[in-house]
C-alpha cells in the first residue's frame, strides 16, 4: 500500500492510496468517493493516512488469504489446471468475443466449488452435487475482488452457464462418458429488480442538462444517446462517422416495419463492429483503435450489422454537429486515414464518465443509475428504437 501527497482543482491538499491488485496484476488507486463512503471524509492528515493504510493493509493480507485458498485447486488437481487450458483453449476458438466471461466463473467459482469445498476430483460424480452447488451459489457465492459482497443473479446464472459448457465440451472430447445439464435459475427473475433502475424522459432531461452545466458536453449527448437507443456502452462508444445516416432506411422491408409500428425518426445508425479494448484504454499503444465483432456475432460483416433509429430531434441534431466535428479530424488525418478509428465520443470512458455522471446525479438529488440502465429503460418501454437488421 502506497500513500501519495496529491493536489484537488482549489489547490487545497489530501493523501491517497494505492494499492497492488493481485487479480488485476496492476496498481490501482481508491478513489475519492469509496474513501469518503468509507471513512466519512478525504485524509488531509498524514497520520490519518498511515492509520487508514495499515487497516487496509491488514484487509488486503486478508483477501490475499482468501484468494489463495480459492485457487488452491489448482496445485492440488494439477489435471484440472491442464482441463481449464483445454475448456479455455477450446472456447476461444468457438466464442473468441466472449470466452474470458465462461473461464472467469469456471476458474474462480466452479473448480474451486467441486474441488475446494466440495473435495470431488471425480466428474463422473459432480451430477450428484448440482443441487448443493446452485444453494452455494444462491447463499455463499461472493464476488472475487470484493468478498464481502454477494454475486448477482445474472451471476449465479453465468457460474451455471460455464459449468454446463465445461461438461458438455469435456463429453464432446471423450473425455467424460456421459453429459448431464445443470438446470439454470428461472430466468423471469433476471429483471425483477429492474424497475428500479428505468430513468423517466424528466429524468433524462435533468441528467442530461446537468451534465452540460458541469462542462461534460460529451459525456451528456453520450447519455442522450444510451438513453433513445438502448445501445451497450461499449458498442455506443466505437461509433464513427461513417456509421451516421439521414433520409430514409434504405431497406425496404425494415423501413415498412416502422411505418406499422407508427416509428417516425430523423436519421439512423448501422454499425457492425466495437472497439475491442486490447489494452486498457480505447487505443492500443499505436494510437490504433482494434475492433471486434458485436455481441453474439462471429464477423464483422454486413450481415452481422444492426440499425438503430434515432426518434429524439434534440439528439439528431447533436449527433450530426459531433460527426462534422469528427470528420473535419478525419480530414486533417490525425490517427491515420481509415474513418473507423475517430469515433463520435472520444474521450468518453467507463471510469472518468461514471464519476461525472454519479456527480450529475447528485447535484439533481436523484438516486443514481448506471449508463446501463438506459439500455433497460429503453428495453422496457419497447417501442422499437433499436431494431435489428433484417434482410428481404
Amino acid at each position: 500500500m502506497k500513500i501519495e501527497l496529491r493536489k484537488n482543482s482549489d489547490g487545497s491538499r489530501y493523501y491517497s492510496l494505492v494499492y497492488y491488485d493481485r487479480i488485476a496484476k496492476k496498481p490501482v488507486r481508491i478513489s475519492k468517493a469509496d474513501i469518503r463512503k468509507r471513512f466519512g471524509k478525504d485524509i488531509i492528515e498524514a497520520s490519518e493516512a498511515s492509520e487508514i493504510c495499515k487497516i487496509l493493509e491488514a484487509e488486503s493480507d486478508s483477501l490475499k488469504n482468501r484468494i489463495e485458498k480459492r485457487v488452491r485447486w489448482e496445485e492440488e488437481f494439477y489435471k484440472f489446471g491442464q482441463l481449464l487450458e483445454f475448456y479455455q483453449t477450446h472456447q476461444k476458438k468457438k466464442a473468441p468475443n466472449s470466452y474470458k466471461n465462461n473461464v472467469h466463473y469456471l476458474k474462480y467459482y466452479v473448480l474451486p466449488y467441486f474441488l475446494s469445498i466440495r473435495k470431488c476430483n471425480n466428474l463422473a460424480m459432480w451430477y450428484d452435487f448440482y443441487p448443493e452447488f446452485k444453494d452455494w451459489l444462491e447463499d455463499e457465492a461472493c464476488l472475487v475482488k470484493r468478498p464481502e459482497q454477494r454475486i448477482s443473479y445474472a451471476s449465479k446464472n453465468h457460474a451455471v452457464k460455464a459449468l454446463n459448457t465445461f461438461m458438455h465440451t469435456l463429453f464432446r472430447r471423450g473425455i467424460i462418458d456421459r453429459f448431464f445439464l445443470c438446470e439454470s435459475f428461472p430466468t423471469h427473475k433476471m429483471n425483477e429488480k429492474g424497475i428500479d433502475d428505468l430513468i423517466s424522459p424528466e429524468e433524462m432531461e435533468r441528467i442530461y442538462n446537468q451534465l452540460i452545466l458541469d462542462g461534460s458536453e460529451r459525456e451528456a449527448l453520450f447519455f442522450r444517446f444510451l438513453y433513445f437507443t438502448g445501445l451497450r456502452f461499449n458498442e455506443a462508444l466505437g461509433i464513427h462517422p461513417a456509421n451516421l445516416y439521414d433520409g430514409e432506411i434504405e431497406d425496404k422491408m425494415l423501413a415498412k416495419h416502422l411505418i406499422q409500428e407508427g416509428i417516425s425518426y430523423y436519421g439512423y445508425v448501422v454499425f457492425d463492429s466495437q472497439p475491442a479494448h486490447e489494452t486498457r484504454g480505447l487505443r492500443d499503444k499505436n494510437g490504433e483503435i482494434q475492433r471486434k465483432p458485436l455481441k453474439g456475432k462471429k464477423k464483422i460483416d454486413d450481415k452481422s450489422a444492426r440499425t438503430v433509429v434515432i426518434t429524439d430531434k434534440l439528439l439528431w441534431n447533436e449527433l450530426v454537429k459531433q460527426h462534422n466535428q469528427t470528420l473535419e479530424q478525419f480530414e486533417k488525418g490525425y490517427f491515420g486515414k481509415e474513418i473507423n478509428q475517430y469515433p463520435l465520443f472520444e474521450g468518453v470512458d467507463k471510469s472518468s464518465s461514471a464519476n461525472k455522471l454519479k456527480k450529475a446525479y447528485e447535484k439533481c438529488g436523484l438516486r443514481y443509475r448506471s449508463w446501463h440502465c438506459c439500455r433497460h429503460t429503453r428495453a422496457t418501454r419497447g417501442y422499437g428504437s433499436v431494431i435489428r437488421r433484417r434482410k428481404c
